[in-house]
């Protein structure tokens, strides 16, 4: 069954929900990454996945 979309490529569902931004992580990983930069990966997902069970797109 395909799926609806707008003239944007944007489904239906999506089309109201409003969430607040989430920035890119801009880094770049060293040879051997440290516990910062894994931790900010860490915390961006977790942002990611915060901002999608708000938005009721993924179940907790």
């Amino acid at each position: 069954m395909p799926t609806l979309k707008d003239k944007q490529g944007v489904p239906p569902v999506l089309r109201d929900i409003v969430m607040p931004p989430i920035s890119n992580l801009g880094q770049t990983i060293s040879a051997t990454p440290t516990q910062a930069e894994v931790q900010a990966i860490s915390t961006k997902v977790d942002a990611i996945l915060v901002a999608l069970r708000n938005a009721g797109l993924l179940e907790t």
